[in-house]
């Protein structure tokens, strides 16, 4: 049984993560997945705008593609959610 996403940071296992936007369509975040491989999808939210709903979509879409997301928060403050 392979390790999860979180597992493997913990263990401090080298990951390959995609950086983007969080404002990404669906189908070049496909095209961008398709070209390595990658083990999670890494967005920046403390230098880029996002609301709660387009964080909620972007998830969405990276659950039905079976991958993880990682992502810097705003701030410190928010890490309880």
């Amino acid at each position: 049984m392979s390790d999860t996403f979180k597992q493997r940071l913990r263990n401090g296992e080298i990951v390959v993560l995609l950086i983007t936007s969080i404002d990404i369509p669906r189908s070049e975040l496909e095209d961008s997945l398709a070209l390595g491989s990658y083990d999670a999808i890494f967005i920046d939210g403390q230098h880029s705008p996002f609301t709660e709903d387009k964080l909620l979509a972007f998830c969405a879409i990276t659950e039905e593609l079976g991958i993880p997301v990682q992502m810097r928060i705003p701030h410190t403050r928010f890490t309880y959610m």
